[in-house]
Order: C-alpha cells, then structure tokens, then sequence
C-alpha cells in the first residue's frame, strides 16, 4: 500500500481510475451519485463531478453511477439510470462522456443499456459490460460475446479478453431477457481472435467486481 486516503462514511466506494495526464485518482461515490477527485501523491481532494445533489439532500442514490475510465482528456461513466429514476426501478442505463478540463458533460455515448460496468478503453477503443442481459459490447453497440451470467470486470491483455461473472443476485429482473439465468461466478477468457472460451470458475465467491491483468497470459493454447 503506496498511498491512503480516508473516503466519506458509507459512501459507497465504486469505480476508479487513474489521469495519468493530470495525476489525479478518480473515485466513484455511488452514495452520492458523484465522482470524487484525488491528487495522487497528496491523496487529498482535488475536486469532485455531481451527477445529483443526492449528497446534500440525504437522498438515496438515482443514477448508481459505477464504474469511470479516463482517455486523454476524456471521461467513461457507466451508470444504471440516466434520467436518475432506480429507485422507480428504471434502469435506462448509459455510459457518458465527460470533458475532464471543464468537467462538463460532451454526450451519451450510448443508452437503452441493462445495468452496465467495466467501461475501458484498450487500444483507442471503448468497450463495457451490459451486465444484466450478459453482453460485451463496444461503443458503436455491437456485442462481440454473449454470456449466460451477470459480467462485471473486464481487461484484455492483447490476445484475450477476460470477463468476470459474478453470482446473479436479479433472477427476477432476467425473466424475459435470458432463458438460461447462470449462477456461478467466475472469469471467462475468451481468444480475441478465434471467439473460443474457457470458464474459469471462482469458489466461495460471489461478486467480481473488478479484473486486472498484471502480466501476459500463460494459457498458451488451452483455448
């Protein structure tokens, strides 16, 4: 442990991602429906994006924003509502675009969206997690693999990409979105080339949040 910052009282600490261009830490506050942000040698605040005044007025979170990713001068946020209504159970989820130097929204990159994480960038390219309906999509909408789970966590390490599917704790929000509802949690790798899987499964643990790939894969031609 390199670095500590104390976070807010049940803010419920999210996403996080690192400017490298501006050397700031970004940290998700679903609580707050915010995005605080962190000087990365200071670990001090050093501004914050509202997505609501949720934090001021008490409320419960209306947008769950989760996951952010940053590219050049770009902010990724994944959310589950964007007009902020979860808690009229309306999941018109999205993924937006921020301008970091002004902090200001540039546009929905994408909506009509199922409970979304994992926005990356790899390659100058976004990709995310419709978690609910199971997909891997791309910024233009196309699903590059379906899954039978709920997928959260996402990294690819130049030949696979690997996706997290965590137990599904929304049996009831699948019906009519999938007719095989997966139970197990684990990490799928997938070859980015011929579409070939593995499951790798996970006991005694239920949620994946997040996947990080520290070195090259050793799977060689298991896949």
């Amino acid at each position: 442990i390199l670095r500590v910052a104390e976070l807010p009282n049940k803010s419920y600490p999210h996403g996080m991602a690192y400017d490298r261009k501006r050397n700031q830490l970004l940290v998700v506050f679903t609580r707050f429906d915010m995005i605080q942000i962190f000087d990365a040698d200071s670990m001090r605040p050093a501004g914050e994006i509202l997505f609501s005044d949720v934090r001021h007025s008490g409320e419960t979170y209306r947008h769950h924003i989760n996951d952010v990713c940053v590219w050049e001068d770009d902010l990724y946020v994944s959310m589950f509502s964007e007009t902020g209504k979860v808690s009229e159970e309306v999941f018109d989820g999205a993924i937006l675009q921020y301008d970091l130097p002004r902090r200001k929204k540039v546009k929905t990159v994408i909506g009509h969206l199922s409970q979304p994480h994992s926005v990356k960038v790899f390659d100058g390219k976004l990709y995310f997690l419709d978690s609910l309906k199971g997909n891997f999509r791309d910024a233009s909408g196309e699903v590059l693999s379906s899954f039978s789970g709920f997928v959260r966590g996402l990294d690819f390490d130049g030949r696979y990409w690997y996706v997290g599917q965590s137990v599904n704790r929304y049996i009831s929000r699948m019906q009519g979105v999938s007719n095989n509802i997966s139970m197990d949690s684990g990490i799928i790798a997938i070859d980015a080339h011929s579409k070939a899987s593995r499951f790798l499964q996970v006991l005694n643990i239920q949620d994946i949040n997040t996947i990080s790939i520290c070195k090259p894969s050793n799977l060689g031609e298991g896949i």
